[in-house]
């Protein structure tokens, strides 16, 4: 349990008081709220990675193809009878079979083996399949309700039908190009994108008359610290990366009419971190779809580690709808997404964070496929991963998340002091190192879960969503 004391702060709004904030010296700042709980018993998001981690039942795929599970009871007492099973079958995100599993002859400490009544569903080339195996409490306990999730496991069946079919592109609108002094502008009677020829950025994504972006698509290569990360250093030793995309050189920019439905431009910058590259490529199409290449390159010598990959916006404040195809609900990381179902999930932007008792990075979300941002009519914008994406949407600035005052950073050290935007940030990034905790004065994030400055490549694509198309009703 986080160790703080409610108090009021000079905004008027409750806060978590923790060492400092009692005018007490010596003290050790927020190391006494280190729990996975809030003071308030409000549970921590990675406290649904230790629950998935200290499971007392666990499911082991013999053979996938032909349903065979081995469920081991990792209870030393009990056998399971206090649980009932079941599994479904989704087809990408969505239940198209289900049923009973029998575990309740599963005396403790052993295991048993079980064949699923599993039909081999008529597949979709390019479809994906998650099993997921689910265990509930069968009557009320002292500790929880009937139909509390006690356990549960998740696998993906081996694809047999080959990949998704290209995506169509014949036939669409076609489209212009203009060359003004300041930017690329490619439209039709529907869209119109900006491409600012100074930084290399979409500056504008127009659709029907309606502007989705508040700030301009450009990179980042930086995560608001963590406390684990503030305790092993990061911000000094990656440091470097933090102004690396603010700070970089004028692009060279150059455009090309592919076809009358299709424009293609190349934009590369030099960053001030050893003189590393960083291009993109931007496909825009007649359906107003913008298919969006980054390549980033190191310079020369010896660079620190990235924190992380990615780009980031701010987008509309109207659209407060998220929903997506990936690890959820909860927020998760790279070496922080075990607990964390790949599914379906919708929320609002202002759930998408997680108010930690000092700001950090938070909100992140693991092995996105898609995430739309609608607003209460339908209207929005969707980001496909080609084919993977980590994304977060926060209803505030970056700047916000940061412990340290800066001259670019706001400095707050309680959550209840961060300020919302009139917008949305949005953050589309090939991936963020992972967040760590061995220890939080010290120990480096593991080796795997870390971004060396090699060249990282990604894709991802922008769709407009309109009220004719989303069929989206949050």
């Amino acid at each position: 349990m986080d160790q703080g004391i409610r108090k009021k702060g000079a905004n008027g709004k409750d806060f978590w008081a923790y060492g400092g904030d009692f005018g007490d010296k010596p003290n050790d700042d927020n190391f006494c709220t280190n729990g996975l709980v809030l003071p308030d018993r409000t549970v921590h998001p990675g406290l649904s990675e230790v629950k998935h981690s200290y499971a007392g039942i666990k499911v082991e795929a013999i053979d996938l193809p032909t349903s065979k599970l081995r469920i081991h009871n990792k209870f030393n007492f009990i056998d399971l009878g206090f649980v009932r099973g079941s599994w479904t079958l989704d087809e990408n995100g969505k239940t198209i079979q289900s049923g009973e599993l029998p575990a309740e002859d599963v005396p403790p400490g052993e295991t048993k083996e079980v064949t699923l009544d599993l039909k081999k569903p008529d597949s979709t080339p390019g479809a994906e399949y998650f099993l997921t195996v689910t265990f509930k409490l069968a009557q009320d306990a002292s500790w929880a309700p009937t139909g509390h999730v006690v356990a549960w496991d998740q696998f993906e069946l081996p694809s047999t039908d080959g990949a998704a079919p290209e995506r169509k592109v014949d036939g669409l609108p076609a489209v212009k190009l203009a060359e003004i002094p300041d930017h690329l502008v490619i439209s039709n009677d529907n869209f119109s994108v900006a491409i600012d020829r100074n930084s290399g950025s979409i500056s504008s994504y127009n659709v029907g008359g309606k502007e989705l972006l508040t700030a301009p698509l450009e990179p980042n290569y930086w995560r608001a610290p963590t406390d684990n990360d503030r305790g092993n250093g990061m911000p000094a030793r990656q440091g470097v990366w933090q102004l690396a995309a603010a700070n970089r050189g004028p692009a060279k920019v150059n455009a090309e009419q592919v076809d009358p439905a299709t424009v293609k431009v190349t934009a590369t910058s030099t960053l001030p971190a050893g003189d590393s590259t960083q291009s993109y490529v931007y496909t825009i199409r007649g359906d107003g779809s913008i298919e969006v290449e980054s390549s980033f390159k190191p310079g020369e010598g010896s660079l620190p580690d990235l924190p992380r990959v990615g780009m980031q916006m701010r987008v509309s404040g109207a659209l407060r709808n998220v929903r997506w195809y990936g690890r959820g609900p909860q927020e998760n990381y790279w070496d922080r997404n075990l607990g964390a179902a790949v599914g379906i999930y919708k929320n609002k932007v202002d759930e998408m964070w997680f108010p930690y008792v000092e700001p950090q990075e938070t909100g992140n979300r693991t092995d996105t496929r898609w995430v739309t941002l609608t607003d209460d009519s339908g209207f929005g914008i969707k980001a496909i991963g080609m084919p993977l994406l980590s994304f977060s949407a926060w209803p505030f600035r970056m700047s916000e998340l940061e412990h340290e005052k800066t001259p670019v950073n706001i400095g707050h050290k309680h959550s209840a002091e961060i300020v919302n935007s009139d917008d949305i940030t949005v953050n589309l990034d090939y991936r963020q190192m992972g967040v760590g905790g061995d220890d939080s004065w010290g120990a480096p994030i593991h080796k795997e879960f870390s971004l060396p400055a090699v060249a990282y490549e990604y894709k991802f694509r922008l769709e407009p969503i309109t009220v004719s198309s989303s069929g989206l009703k949050q």
